[in-house]
């Protein structure tokens, strides 16, 4: 605000062809979302949230608004948008899931959930690096393994980083939909 204040002047004002740029206004409340700290975004949502009788513990918000405020225009925008975080999976891109669900696929995703139980640190870098891990030894993509860990966690494809989710949702939470997920994804695709 301080910068348009220094910048503006009543003798570049024109006459001729003023308009709004709706998409200019947006990218602008995009980048004011951006540098506004999650801490003040989690406030601004809280009431969103506890409409729906979802978790508003500041902490747990603040996380979430961390991996959410730069996929979204409006901070009210986040408890939408961000759904995954507060609600189970309620259904599946099921084209999504019949594309990626292969008959390995119940084989790698049951043996990366077995070093997944034993993690005492369920935190974003180390699920990378023991996902990661697992994939070198079986010499496969992340394409053949991740798209999955998303749609199982989120139920969609759209949305922050498979492992930062995981982090913020937390142990239970990510092993309990995942574990659902291998028998709906089988129901989908059988």
């Amino acid at each position: 605000m301080d910068e348009l204040i220094r910048t503006f002047s009543v003798d570049r004002i024109h006459k001729s062809g003023a308009r709004f740029d709706f998409d200019k206004a947006k990218w602008y409340n995009q980048q004011y979302l951006q540098s506004t700290p999650s801490s003040e975004l989690a406030r601004q949502i809280a009431p969103l949230v506890e409409q729906h009788g979802w978790n508003t513990d500041p902490r747990f918000l603040t996380r979430v608004c961390d991996l959410m405020k730069e996929r979204v225009t409006y901070a009210r925008e986040i408890p939408a948008e961000g759904a995954c975080f507060f609600t189970d999976v309620q259904e599946y891109d099921e084209p999504m899931v019949q594309k990626r669900w292969k008959p390995e696929s119940r084989t790698h995703l049951e043996a990366i959930l077995v070093r997944l139980h034993s993690q005492a640190e369920f935190v974003s870098e180390e699920l990378e690096n023991l996902v990661k891990e697992y994939l070198e030894e079986q010499q496969i993509g992340f394409g053949s393994v991740l798209p999955l860990f998303r749609l199982a966690l989120a139920g969609t494809m759209k949305g922050p980083g498979v492992f930062e989710m995981m982090d913020v949702l937390g142990k239970e939470q990510s092993l309990a939909r995942l574990e659902k997920a291998m028998a709906d994804f089988d129901r989908i695709c059988g």
